[in-house]
């Protein structure tokens, strides 16, 4: 999996609050968000590059010779 470095920031940023301290979620809620949007990327980007190759594209949408 890859992992987006800005999510990944902000996943440590939360990991480091205390636990049950306030981040509009709880701590907890708040880690398992971004570790759920870090999944669904990843999918995506696996989907993207799915579809590419079964277009003959480069995932950058040029075709490929």
């Amino acid at each position: 999996m890859v992992i987006d470095p800005s999510l990944e920031i902000r996943r440590r940023s939360l990991a480091m609050l205390a636990p049950g301290a306030p981040a509009g979620l709880s701590r907890e809620e708040a880690i398992e968000l971004i570790e759920r949007l870090q999944e669904a990327l990843a999918e995506v980007r696996e989907l993207r590059e799915d579809v590419a190759a079964a277009l003959g594209r480069h995932p950058s949408g040029r075709r490929r010779s």
